[in-house]
């Protein structure tokens, strides 16, 4: 079975990729609830409904896409492709998210629910052939490990580019029409996310044993290969959990600054911080891996954000630095799950191939990208029906009911999100020497499948 060190060039063009990837996604799960509900002024349970019922089509599409990607073949790979050719139109999608109430000023909800069901669509092609490639460019555990810390540090540092500017770019492009502004920040996100893709896709790589021996697999064997996998299952568990509360918990909180701590100005601030912190934090967490399994890392930060989401509900603080506080506390937990999931979802790649004799590297990633968008649908629909029947009311003051509300979905969303995360990870059994175990193992049963053939 082929190996490969990865060089810095390798792992900073990956990583690049979910930089573009990040300016996309993270602009919708940071801003545009905000966009629907206070720019729109759509009902909050609406908003939240056009989150929520893409899913439908999502549990097809993304499962659907990695499969089509794994048995894609061109001379650039199975996955590389779909960087070079899908992400133009992913950025175009993504336009048209923002330019909806200008293309449809009649008919705003369902422009808009139209152009997010696109949009999620073209991610899907995108970030799924993009997320398979750190299962075919090394096989390796502790490289993985690394690739996941550069992967990690480009999407936080995505995150706080957009956290820090995109309320401040759509003001300063127009304050008095944030329509318009919206418009522009997202064309010149979507130009950006092309051109960085592009240094991804020149700069990555396939791996021979990625194509199964050139064997194309059947429906049955990709069947079979999800259901031995009870690794990956546990994985999708707890990212589903943690991720949708999560979700709740950073939605919520631009509701919790602007209407219960009262400083709106600061929205930018508050969302930045966690990611700085989160951003510095990740580079120690991937050093961890020496002393610590990442399954104990996981845990390290799932039991540090329930932790400090049931404390931050019961002092609910309304001042500037602690709110800052909670936030660079929760970033630095955060960011040991995310450094941690993308090191370890490679893993099942081999921990299945192994119990089931197939390998089906993009359906893995195309049900974690499932995963992931249910978490922020759920999510986003939740905090949407929350707000519903909190009784918030856009751009008036609001009751202590609804102030209430906006509290428990800031910090006990997440707290229980996390708690349930931690209690599935808590099963994982993959660890690094597992791991090496499983690699030898397979690499002796095809070099004898390679022997039988060739007597």
């Amino acid at each position: 079975m082929a190996e490969q060190k990865l060089n810095p060039r390798n792992m900073f063009g990956y990583g690049a990729g979910h930089f573009a990837l990040g300016l996309t996604y993270t602009s919708l799960n940071l801003y545009l609830l905000y966009y629907y509900t206070d720019v729109l002024l759509i009902d909050p349970a609406v908003a939240g409904l056009i989150f929520m019922l893409p899913l439908i089509w999502d549990s097809i599409t993304d499962p659907l896409m990695g499969m089509i990607a794994t048995r894609t073949r061109s001379r650039f790979g199975s996955f590389r492709p779909y960087l070079l050719f899908g992400t133009p139109f992913l950025a175009l999608s993504f336009v048209a998210m923002f330019a909806a109430p200008l293309l449809f000023p009649t008919a705003i909800v369902a422009a808009s629910f139209a152009f997010h069901l696109l949009f999620r669509t073209l991610y899907t092609v995108v970030a799924i052939p993009y997320s398979s490639l750190m299962a075919v460019m090394t096989i390796d555990s502790r490289e993985r490990g690394k690739l996941a810390g550069y992967k990690t540090s480009a999407g936080i540092l995505a995150g706080l580019f957009t956290a820090a500017l995109m309320l401040n770019l759509a003001n300063w492009f127009n304050a008095d029409d944030l329509q318009s502004g919206f418009l522009k920040v997202s064309m010149l996100y979507g130009l950006l996310a092309v051109i960085i893709m592009l240094i991804t896709f020149v700069t990555s790589f396939e791996l021979d044993f990625a194509s199964n021996s050139g064997k194309t697999l059947s429906f049955g064997q990709t069947l079979t290969f999800l259901k031995k996998n009870y690794a990956f299952w546990l994985m999708c568990g707890g990212v589903l959990c943690g991720a949708t509360g999560s979700s709740i918990g950073n939605k919520a909180s631009v509701y919790y600054v602007s209407q219960n701590a009262g400083e709106p100005g600061w929205i930018s601030a508050v969302l930045s911080s966690g990611l700085v912190a989160a951003a510095i934090a990740s580079p120690l967490w991937s050093m961890s891996y020496r002393w610590l399994a990442k399954r104990t890392v996981w845990l390290i930060g799932a039991g540090g954000y329930t932790v400090l989401g049931g404390l931050a509900f019961l002092i609910g603080p309304t001042d500037i630095p602690t709110i800052i506080l909670f936030r660079v506390l929760d970033g630095i937990c955060l960011s040991a799950i995310v450094v941690t999931y993308w090191s370890m979802l490679p893993d099942t790649v081999e921990f299945g191939e192994f119990r089931s004799g197939a390998r089906d590297d993009g359906v893995i990633f195309g049900i974690n990208q499932f995963a992931l968008k249910s978490a922020t649908g759920i999510g986003v629909g939740l905090l949407g029906l929350g707000l519903g029947a909190a009784g918030y009311v856009a751009q008036q003051e609001q009751t202590e009911t609804a102030l209430t509300g906006i509290r428990a979905l800031t910090f006990l969303g997440p707290m229980v999100g996390y708690g349930l995360s931690f209690l599935f990870i808590f099963f994982y059994p993959i660890d690094v020497k597992l791991h090496q175990r499983l690699v030898k193992a397979l690499s002796r049963r095809k070099a004898k499948a390679v022997t039988a053939t060739a007597s």
